[in-house]
């Protein structure tokens, strides 16, 4: 269920009837000319929303807002338009008083899906940081980037052997598959277009115009479909919802 669209009387009933909240984080960031800017809150939001079906899932409103895009990442996403990104200070007080509000509410257990790289370890500390204020030791967390959890055989065959990394995967084969199986309505097929870029082991600031890419897409997109996107998704889904059963069944 979508927390929005619940009632508080309902909201109290799922808090003492131990569901899972399930908090989305991910950013309002350039994907390309083919994707819209906020496909790392629409990825998660669909990956949370199958494992809904199979577990007991409150799903929150998404914070669709997240830390700054950086170049040996992918994104570079602070050199496009539309691209709204926010401080680290004010990233990690949001999603700490978030937490801190649905703990007060009476939640115990809760999945926190990134979608957004660079959130990760800001998401860490905010979540630490509301359990700490809290004051209770009953509380438990699940912190998921959803694209760590894709074993390699799936990454084979979805990438034909040629998995790039993560890090350059930034609006390509990966995000763009799992949008044409989610929101086909949303992914611009006309204007896919494959671009590489100079990797670097180190960042420049400000970063120099020929390690940034072009369309800011640094991979493969071509490759993409739904098919792809269908076998990646089911199996996020999947394995999440084993996490949830693992260690909430504790």
């Amino acid at each position: 269920m979508r927390m929005e669209e619940m009632t508080w009387k309902e909201i109290e009933n799922a808090a003492s009837g131990g569901s899972i909240v399930a908090l989305i984080i991910g950013s309002t960031e350039q994907h390309g000319p083919h994707q819209p800017l906020g496909t790392d809150t629409y990825i998660p939001l669909g990956i949370a929303e199958r494992v809904a079906s199979e577990a007991k899932l409150i799903i929150a409103p998404p914070i669709a807002y997240g830390y700054y895009s950086q170049v040996r990442s992918g994104g570079a996403g602070e050199y496009f338009p539309g691209t709204t990104s926010l401080k680290s200070s004010t990233l990690t007080a949001l999603i700490a008083d978030v937490v801190e509000a649905f703990i007060k509410h009476g939640f115990k257990k809760f999945l926190i899906l990134i979608g957004h790289y660079e959130n990760y370890p800001l998401a860490s500390e905010s979540v630490q940081n509301a359990i700490k204020s809290s004051n209770r030791n009953d509380i438990r967390a699940l912190i998921v980037n959803w694209w760590e959890l894709i074993p390699t055989d799936v990454l084979n065959a979805v990438f034909d052997n040629k998995f790039p990394g993560w890090e350059i995967e930034h609006a390509a084969i990966a995000e763009t598959s799992i949008l044409m199986a989610l929101r086909p309505e949303l992914v611009r097929t006309k204007e896919i277009r494959d671009e590489s870029t100079r990797r670097l082991e180190y960042d420049i600031i400000p970063a120099p115009t020929e390690i940034i890419p072009k369309k800011g897409v640094p991979s493969r997109v071509s490759p993409a479909s739904k098919e792809k996107g269908e076998r990646l998704l089911s199996t996020v889904a999947r394995r999440i919802t084993e996490i949830l059963r693992e260690q909430f069944a504790r």
